[in-house]
C-alpha cells in the first residue's frame, strides 16, 4: 500500500494527514491538528511574530517526524488564507518545506468540496460544502465557489468580543455576500468541514477530546437547534467552564462562539434545519486531485 502525506498550514491550525492507497480507495492512517493562530500572531504588515515562527517550525518538525515514521512516500504541503495575506509566511514555509502550493480561494473551496463529497457520498455525489477556518469561509457546490475573509479569528477581531447581539452582527457582516448565492436546491445536502464544525460535533456526541478519531464524528448531523443552544450556553459561561465541556478543545474556548455564529447564520440563510459534518475536507480533496493528475481515480475514503 502506497502511503501519502498532506500538510495544511491554515490561519488557525496546522494539520496533517497520512493516508494509504488501497486499490482505488484512500485509507486514513493518521492525522494531527495543532492550533497556532497565525492570523492573530501576524502584524498588519504581514510579518510574523517570533512566537508564531517558533510554533510553526516546531509543528512542521513534528509532522515531518510523523511522516518519516509512517513510511510516507510523498507528501503534499499547502497553505491557505494566512499565506495569501503574508509574503513573509509564504517565504518561511518555502524555506521549511521547499515547494509549497498556496491555494487560491477557488481551489481551497474546490478541494474542500471534493474531499467532503467523496468522503460522505462517494464519486458523483451532489452537495454544497462550507469550510470555516480561522481566516476565511469557503462555500462551494462544485461549480460555483464563494470565499469570504470572515473566518472565526477574523470575526473575533471585527466584532471586538462577544455580546448578546453577536448573531445579528455576524448576520450583517455575512448578509450582503451571502445574498449573491444561487438558490439552494431542494433536497441537496449541506456538508461542513473545519475545526469549528469538528469541535461542535465532538460536543454534540459527548466524545472526550482525548478519545477523538475522525470516524467517531464523520457524517454527524448537527441540528440548527443544537448549534443555537450551544452558542447561547457558551455565551453564559466563563472560559474555564467552557473548557470543562466534554468534547471542547481548550484552544477553542474563546473562538468557538464566533465560528458557531457564522455557521448558524449560513444555515438560516439557506433555510435549512442543520447540516452534516464531514471529517474529509481540503487535505483529502487536494490528495484526491493530485492522484487524479496521475491517472488514479479515487473511489472512496475509509476512515476506520
Amino acid at each position: 500500500m502506497e502511503v501519502f502525506g498532506v500538510l495544511d498550514v491554515g490561519s488557525n491550525s496546522v494539520r496533517s494527514l497520512v493516508a494509504g492507497l488501497r486499490g482505488n480507495r484512500l485509507v486514513h492512517l493518521a492525522s494531527t491538528a495543532r492550533v497556532v493562530r497565525l492570523v492573530e500572531r501576524m502584524e498588519p504588515s504581514g510579518a510574523l511574530r517570533e512566537e508564531a515562527i517558533e510554533a510553526l517550525k516546531g509543528e512542521i518538525s513534528r509532522i515531518r517526524s510523523l511522516f518519516e515514521g509512517m513510511g510516507v512516500r510523498e507528501f503534499f504541503p499547502f497553505a491557505t488564507e494566512a499565506a495569501r495575506l503574508s509574503g513573509a509566511l509564504s517565504s518561511l514555509l518555502e524555506e521549511e518545506l521547499g515547494a509549497l502550493e498556496v491555494l487560491s480561494p477557488q481551489k481551497e473551496a474546490h478541494s474542500s468540496h471534493l474531499g467532503a463529497v467523496i468522503g460522505a457520498l462517494g464519486p458523483g455525489g451532489e452537495a454544497w460544502v462550507f469550510d470555516l477556518g480561522g481566516g476565511s469561509l469557503e462555500l462551494s457546490d462544485g461549480s460555483f465557489s464563494l470565499s469570504l475573509p470572515l473566518g472565526m479569528l477574523r470575526l473575533k477581531e471585527r466584532l471586538g468580543g462577544e455580546s448578546p447581539e453577536m448573531l445579528e452582527r455576524i448576520s450583517l457582516l455575512l448578509g450582503h455576500e451571502l445574498s449573491t448565492l444561487p438558490p439552494f436546491p431542494r433536497g441537496t445536502m449541506l456538508l461542513g468541514v473545519g475545526g469549528t464544525s469538528s469541535c461542535a460535533a465532538m460536543i454534540y456526541r459527548g466524545i472526550p477530546v482525548e478519545e477523538y478519531h475522525p470516524a467517531k464524528v464523520h457524517s454527524t448531523f448537527l441540528p440548527l437547534s443544537f448549534l443555537e443552544e450551544l452558542l447561547f450556553r457558551l455565551l453564559g459561561m466563563g472560559l474555564e467552564e467552557r473548557a470543562s465541556l466534554r468534547g471542547m478543545e481548550r484552544e477553542r474556548v474563546d473562538t468557538l462562539p464566533f465560528g458557531l455564529g457564522a455557521i448558524i447564520c449560513l444555515i438560516k440563510r439557506l433555510g435549512l434545519r442543520g447540516y452534516v459534518h464531514s471529517e474529509t475536507g481540503p487535505m483529502w480533496g487536494l490528495l484526491i486531485s493530485s492522484l487524479a493528475g496521475r491517472g488514479v481515480e479515487v473511489g472512496g475514503i475509509d476512515l476506520l
